[in-house]
């Protein structure tokens, strides 16, 4: 058999018992790769031996304890330490990403894997930016950014991203919405005619008709001027077959916001003329006393 340092065992009585070593240094008279930092194992390859020798690597603990590693046990312990580091620096917020639900396809199998983004590691200078896509079945990867956008768009196509898609355009439609009619009607308390929503016009219903197509909201708070505009010269460009429906819907909800409006200011009316009696009446109740007081 062989020794620790790859030779044949010498006999016992020719080995000179080291002065400092181990059970096992008995097994070589250079004393075994723990206890010997001068072992010649530790010169790098191509002494030219018969047999090929291969460097080693002494790598301390940080609890004290010491090891020799081979080259492709090193780099693995090297590779292993970098992907600690990594996983130390990865965050669980700030960016977008983190939770989003995608999807990736491998070549194994025909259905896409579903999967969330649950961290993320920030560029690091020509380093770009990695994130942690953990599939539904327990695997994981790292993905670069243009992966995430693939991953995504995939997640759009199928069953889950269609109904995850249609519930948040239904959402913020709804709450666009309520947000839109609320400033309607607080705009019309304003003038006396509350909850009486004002027209719109041929150009707003095509704006509405677009959105609904699209969709997104066709205007924010900061491109708003930017947009009617566009949609006014969009709206310039479509023949008068094309406004017909349009226009016929912005007359009709004209006719609404007049009936509305006469409705409301004979409501109006009608409050102001109880309101008027009821005065007149507590006047006159009041002066009634008065004069029964003076006779008493």
């Amino acid at each position: 058999g062989g020794g620790c340092d790859g030779g044949s065992f010498p006999p016992v009585e020719e080995v000179a018992p080291p002065s400092l070593g181990c059970s096992r240094c008995r097994l070589s008279a250079n004393g075994c790769l723990q206890c010997n930092p001068n072992h010649p194992r530790y010169v790098a390859a191509g002494g030219g031996g018969q047999e090929e020798e291969v460097a080693l690597f002494r790598v301390q603990h940080d609890d004290g304890d010491v090891e020799d590693l081979e080259e492709g046990e090193a780099r693995a312990a090297a590779e292993w330490h970098a992907s600690l580091l990594q996983e130390k620096a990865m965050r669980a917020d700030g960016h977008r990403w983190v939770g989003q639900r995608v999807a990736r396809y491998f070549e194994q199998r025909a259905a896409p894997v579903l999967c969330s983004i649950t961290k993320w590691l920030p560029p690091d200078g020509d380093e770009g930016a990695l994130f942690r896509c953990v599939h539904d079945d327990g695997d994981e990867e790292d993905l670069e950014q243009y992966e995430v956008d693939e991953a995504l768009a995939i997640w759009r196509s199928t069953a889950e991203g269609v109904r995850t898609l249609r519930a948040e355009a239904s959402a913020a439609e709804s709450a666009w919405l309520l947000a839109e009619r609320e400033r309607r009607r607080a705009a019309h308390r304003a003038r006396g005619l509350d909850g009486v929503v004002p027209p719109m016009s041929a150009i707003q219903i095509y704006k509405r008709h677009c959105e609904a197509a699209t969709g997104e909201r066709a205007a924010s708070s900061g491109v708003a001027a930017e947009v009617a505009e566009l949609l006014r010269r969009e709206y310039a460009t479509l023949s008068e077959e094309e406004r017909r429906p349009f226009e016929r819907r912005a007359e009709r909800d004209m006719h609404r916001y007049q009936r509305q409006r006469r409705w409301k200011r004979k409501v109006h009316a009608a409050e102001r003329k109880r309101a008027a009696a009821a005065a007149l009446s507590a006047n006159a109740g009041a002066a009634g006393d008065e004069g029964g007081d003076e006779g008493g």
